[in-house]
């Protein structure tokens, strides 16, 4: 049967929209939907490589959203492919929107300033429409960076996580199985706008040495000058962001929990085993939570903080010291010098501001008793130590050493070093003889 010529014309007329269809959803209608989708989201410039769609698929190759409007600035965040669920005959019924897009080895990179703010957080416009909704994102074998100026980049890579889209929120679920990290784990829920919500990342008994410990960051660097754990550590970071004038205020809150490792205290002078505890940073405070030790043949506890957000710097310290052997404590606490031997329980009370000048020890104090000891050789069953600090002049309790011990104290206080550079001498030599109980002398030997 032959086609009329009017029918030829349809027939030839159809099959032109038809590849035109294709045409404008093969160079038109992918990289809109897809860029558009992120470019709804955030201000900064999205540009692509390549796309693709066929039956099954469709996406782009070698996406990059940059930090600034242009595409000279730097890149945020880049996939190498990024893939959804729309297909050639879906467009071309109508689907534009995609349920699900998957990306393929994306990279992110954070910066944070000095004071460990984020520097290059995009800013979110909060999605296509109000009646949006934001489709679910798969991420397959991500790298994500964190580098704070000044510092050394942490870089967590084999992260596979999905973001899925639930009415009124987004889940987030991630893992990662990190060479240097070890098993990460990740879990929050975010606004669908991207204006507000809450992550925790939490990374179980990875083996931590100062090298790794200085590249989270989230914590001060200045916390590893004075406690070095070296062993198995569990690590709680929790992001938390709202809106803000400008911008989205964030918060963070990371967590330290130290596993029965070896650890070093530089500023105290000695090495633990065994020590426990938990360090808590809130923006940039440090709460020290009981760590404890074994140490100098008894144990050593430590609460308080360190507040490296005030300006200057300020530290409130309780110290436990339980059962220490004098003999040997570190030779930067002095006590040699007042020739006591013995077991020393006591506690001090460690104030310090951190003055570029030197360190302001006013209202330090402490008190202790040492048993089963000597002084300059002379036995004695149990002796009471005193002390109190105003400025970097370092008082002490009524004695019979009290003139040598304040003499002394002024040497140390005088000889400090700066914050960062070393040990404290004063915490040894701010034990004063205040209270001899039990002088024992030796025993006269016995008449024939």
């Amino acid at each position: 049967m032959r086609i009329s010529s009017r029918w030829a014309k349809r027939l030839g007329v159809g099959l032109a929209v038809v590849v035109a269809a294709v045409i404008v959803v093969r160079t038109w209608v992918i990289p809109a939907v897809i860029v558009g989708q992120v470019q709804a989201m955030v201000a900064g410039k999205v540009t692509i490589r390549d796309w693709w769609i066929d039956g099954h698929s469709a996406g782009v190759v070698g996406l990059a959203l940059h930090e600034g409007p242009t595409a000279g600035s730097p890149v945020f965040a880049s996939a190498e492919r990024v893939a959804t669920d729309l297909s050639l005959l879906g467009l071309l019924r109508g689907r534009v929107a995609p349920g699900l897009i998957t990306l393929v080895r994306p990279e992110v990179h954070f910066r944070l300033d000095r004071n460990g703010r984020f520097a290059n957080m995009p800013v979110f416009r909060g999605g296509a429409g109000s009646d949006s909704r934001v489709p679910s994102i798969a991420v397959e074998g991500a790298t994500v960076c964190f580098r704070r100026e000044g510092r050394p980049e942490m870089v967590v890579s084999g992260v596979d996580g999905r973001l899925a889209s639930r009415p009124q929120r987004l889940d987030l679920s991630a893992g990662a199985d990190d060479p240097t990290w070890g098993r990460w784990e990740a879990s929050g829920r975010i606004d669908p706008s991207f204006h507000q919500g809450s992550v925790r990342l939490e990374g179980d008994r990875f083996a931590a040495d100062r090298a790794k410990l200085e590249r989270i960051p989230f914590i001060p660097e200045e916390v590893w000058t004075h406690v070095v754990p070296r062993g198995p550590v569990d690590v709680l970071v929790r992001l938390d962001w709202t809106p803000g004038k400008d911008e989205p205020t964030f918060a963070t809150r990371t967590e330290v929990m130290l596993r029965e490792v070896d650890a070093s205290f530089p500023t105290l002078g000695f090495d633990a085993a065994g020590t426990s505890g938990r360090l808590e940073v809130v923006d940039g405070v440090v709460h020290v939570d009981k760590v404890e030790g074994r140490a100098i043949g008894g144990k050593v506890a430590a609460r308080g903080t360190l507040d490296f957000v005030a300006t200057p710097p300020r530290i409130d310290l309780n110290l436990d010291l339980a059962r220490i052997n004098v003999a040997d404590a570190p030779r930067s606490w002095q006590l040699y010098e007042a020739e006591v031997t013995g077991r020393l329980t006591g506690k001090v009370h460690l104030l310090a501001v951190l003055n570029p000048r030197g360190v302001d020890l006013s209202g330090s104090s402490g008190e202790a008793v040492v048993e089963d000891g000597t002084i300059q050789g002379i036995p004695v069953k149990s002796l009471t130590l005193a002390m109190h600090a105003e400025g970097d002049d370092l008082h002490y309790s009524s004695g019979p050493s009290a003139s040598r011990a304040r003499g002394l104290g002024r040497r140390v206080a005088a000889s400090l070093p700066p914050f960062h550079a070393g040990g404290w001498g004063w915490l040894g030599l701010a034990w004063a003889a205040g209270d001899l109980i039990a002088l024992q002398p030796p025993a006269a030997p016995k008449a024939p």
